[in-house]
């Protein structure tokens, strides 16, 4: 019988996007450090409907689509470093009276970005890894600074469509066991 389960984040990574339809082959944008243990959680949300009902039947009439859904997960980190915020969040070297300071840049967006997480292997567990070509992060911060616990930054994750260099929409998430590799 094949051992189904994955256990812990060994590293999640990023890169930009390609353009061309195919997934990055080195993930070298940026590498999450202090992952929050157990905050990765998927949130995928099915698509809805809309059922029509008439006065002369009992069952529906019809059930229309109405939203497609979204496919997804939200990640914490406790990485409040100077390369996280230039990356998450585009603060920048200080200059002038913020010499010395890391400094937010008015206006910035954070481009979707290419993400891989590898999990950790355990036992006769293998690791895995997951690789979502084009996702939409949206970046916020939460928690307290205090004795209580750290401030973190969390991440969410929504899978966008991916399209190769001719416009058509390609596959755009993968995974696979790193003991077949």
């Amino acid at each position: 019988m094949a051992k189904t389960a994955v256990y812990g984040i060994d590293s999640i990574k990023f890169a930009d996007v390609p353009k061309d339809g195919t997934f990055p082959t080195a993930w070298t944008g940026f590498t999450m450090k202090a992952i929050v243990k157990d905050s990765l959680s998927f949130n995928d949300q099915a698509p809805s409907t809309s059922d029509v009902e008439v006065e002369d039947m009992d069952d529906y009439y019809a059930t229309l689509p109405t939203d497609k859904g979204s496919k997804g997960f939200t990640v914490q980190t406790y990485d409040m470093s100077k390369e996280a915020y230039a990356y998450f969040c585009g603060y920048a070297e200080g200059t002038d009276k913020n010499m010395g300071y890391s400094v937010e840049t008015p206006g910035f967006v954070l481009d979707n970005k290419a993400v891989q997480i590898t999990t950790k292997k355990f036992g006769d567990f293998p690791a895995r890894v997951f690789e979502w070509a084009n996702m939409k992060l949206t970046v916020t911060q939460s928690g307290t600074i205090g004795k209580s616990g750290f401030p973190n930054l969390n991440i969410e994750f929504k899978k966008q469509a991916f399209v190769d260099a001719d416009g058509k929409e390609v596959p755009g998430a993968r995974w696979k066991n790193l003991a077949d590799a």
